[in-house]
């Protein structure tokens, strides 16, 4: 009975041994593919952040514009009413 039981626990670690290999060289088999997925991705990222990078350029450019147009209106605005002579407030309680 104890040879069967060793019979087939080598036959177990054979068995176990073949698979090990064969996971083995699955993954050393997929290794290139994923290495090159991974580049991928990585050039992928590079370009995502270069692209946020002038987006941020882009977003900080026009809130400059729009101070520098909000200050134009506003100066205009002023100088139109002290040019009619009439102040916003006169003019309104004049309704």
């Amino acid at each position: 009975m104890a040879a069967n039981a060793r019979r087939l626990m080598i036959g177990q670690a054979f068995a176990m041994r073949v698979f090990m290999s064969w996971l083995r060289a699955q993954i050393s088999q997929a290794q290139p593919d994923l290495e090159r997925q991974i580049g991928e991705h990585q050039r992928e990222i590079a370009r995502l952040q270069a692209s946020m990078e002038r987006s941020r350029s882009v977003l900080t450019s026009l809130q400059t514009t729009i101070e520098r147009l909000d200050d134009t209106l506003r100066n205009a605005v002023s100088q139109a009413r002290g040019d009619s002579g009439v102040s916003h407030d006169n003019a309104r309680a004049g309704n």
